[in-house]
């Protein structure tokens, strides 16, 4: 190549650089000047449960926030064996639902049900896992089951039967395993409901703790057995049967009254004792077992018709004589709020396990 031809060479190379080179920085520009739209963070997400009503239960120990339109019912019943029975631990929340919600649940709203219950077997969520898969006595026979998470806790959810069946979602705090049951499905509002859901610090009433109980409770015995009750309640004067004794005692306003009776254990059908508790009481199929200081016993009420009313009963150790423990709240059901109802159980939960038997 002569030294022309590499001379325009050169320059056809210097202009296509030239042009590369402008056009790299105009497009360059065009991109850096362009506005960048920001990516919302969850923080700046509008709460489309900002104005839902917020539902607290200090007693069971539970809040969620809920649809201000929504229906709520406080205390459930249920049949057990053809006996009618009245829950306090139940809550059920009925809620509307939007056109496009209703299609899919093929209903216009759902139910949510929350109920709580003393861990008395000290479960845990493998055991519970095990209840839902075998359709133990948690009864929910799930289908699919998956871990999740509910107020940064580990819980356990089931679908027990299809887009339409419930789901049923347990977990466990301080000593209690809480249910909740979305029927006919978990719409996007139940999710809703489900992320709000918060469980609650232990309640400033009074102690569930025996043995903080027993440090400021006071002492009280009666023939061969003792038991704690809160110091300030006292012995109502009562007129005790030929045979054994009935103790009565009260808080100061008369909400709550405590009776603990004994008496010989006697069967007037055959002359003789009775052999067992369930022979006694006649209802072994539909009666919750409860143990009092090592003796097995069964909680008689509350039922349908004595919802206010709990009670048990169970043999001395030599199964000489027959106990009844019984805390009555209020007058009637009807007359006393849910909430004294669940107060009610609480103190009588904490009652039984300062019971004694004295040799």
């Amino acid at each position: 190549m002569n030294q022309k031809g590499f001379g325009q060479f050169m320059i056809l190379g210097i202009v296509a650089l030239i042009i590369v080179g402008a056009g790299a920085f105009y497009l360059g520009k065009q991109i850096s000047t362009k506005p960048v739209q920001p990516t919302p963070s969850p923080s700046s997400m509008p709460d489309e449960t900002f104005e839902w009503k917020i539902y607290t239960n200090t007693t069971l120990g539970y809040s969620l926030k809920y649809p201000p339109k929504a229906e709520i019912t406080e205390g459930g019943r249920y049949s057990v064996d053809g006996v009618l029975v009245q829950d306090s631990s139940l809550t059920s929340f009925t809620v509307a639902v939007d056109k496009q919600e209703a299609k899919d649940l093929a209903m216009d709203n759902f139910q949510l049900t929350i109920s709580v219950k003393d861990n008395k077997e000290t479960l845990t969520l493998n055991d519970l896992k095990k209840e839902l898969t075998s359709g133990g006595n948690l009864d929910i026979a799930g289908i699919k089951i998956k871990n999740t998470i509910i107020d940064q806790q580990p819980a356990l959810m089931g679908n027990t039967g299809g887009p339409w069946g419930s789901y049923t979602l347990l977990s466990l705090y301080k000593g209690k395993i809480y249910k909740l049951v979305f029927e006919p499905g978990l719409s996007s509002t139940g999710e809703k409901i489900l992320s709000t859901f918060k469980f609650l610090p232990a309640s400033s009433g009074p102690t569930s703790d025996p043995d903080q109980a027993e440090t400021s409770w006071k002492t009280h015995q009666v023939e061969n057995i003792s038991f704690k009750l809160p110091s300030e309640w006292t012995r109502r004067s009562e007129r005790a049967p030929a045979d054994g004794f009935a103790e009565v005692f009260e808080n100061p306003d008369k909400t709550f009254i405590f009776t603990a009776t004994g008496g010989p254990n006697w069967n007037p059908f055959t002359g003789g004792s009775y052999n067992t508790i369930d022979e006694y009481t006649n209802m072994s199929s539909v009666l919750e077992k409860i143990t009092i200081n090592g003796q097995e016993g069964r909680q008689i009420l509350p039922r349908a018709g004595s919802e206010n009313i709990n009670e048990v009963v169970f043999f001395s150790k030599d199964e000489q004589f027959i106990y009844h423990l019984s805390l009555q709240t209020g007058t009637t059901p009807d007359k006393t709020p849910v909430a004294k109802v669940q107060e009610g159980q609480k103190i009588f939960t904490q009652i039984l396990p300062t019971f004694k038997f004295i040799k």
